[in-house]
């Protein structure tokens, strides 16, 4: 998705973690330091998905979130700059959504 999505300008997550997940299906999280001023994201996500199409799309759409963040300084929430990959999403045959 890096070359795809992001022509190879997105970060890597800091680290990825495999847990259960009560409220969606993955999430990005930023960690901050404030004594040393530094920040890391980790990719949190289910150990297990309905399909793989479910597992592209939560990984894509939290790899969204991570570019929002890192390279465009965003807030990472659901606004235009997020949906602004929803054409993107529709030519790989994914879905783009909350």
């Amino acid at each position: 998705f890096n070359k795809s999505l992001f022509k190879e300008k997105l970060n890597t997550f800091n680290d990825v973690k495999i847990k259960r997940i009560i409220q969606g299906s993955g999430q990005c999280v930023e960690y901050l330091s404030y004594r040393k001023g530094t920040s890391f994201f980790v990719l949190e996500m289910m150990p297990k998905y309905k399909n793989k199409l479910e597992f592209l799309n939560t990984l894509a759409h939290e790899m969204v979130h991570l570019w929002q963040q890192t390279v465009m300084k965003d807030t990472g929430n659901h606004n235009r700059l997020f949906f602004s990959f929803k054409s993107k999403f529709k030519k790989l045959n994914l879905h783009l959504s909350y």
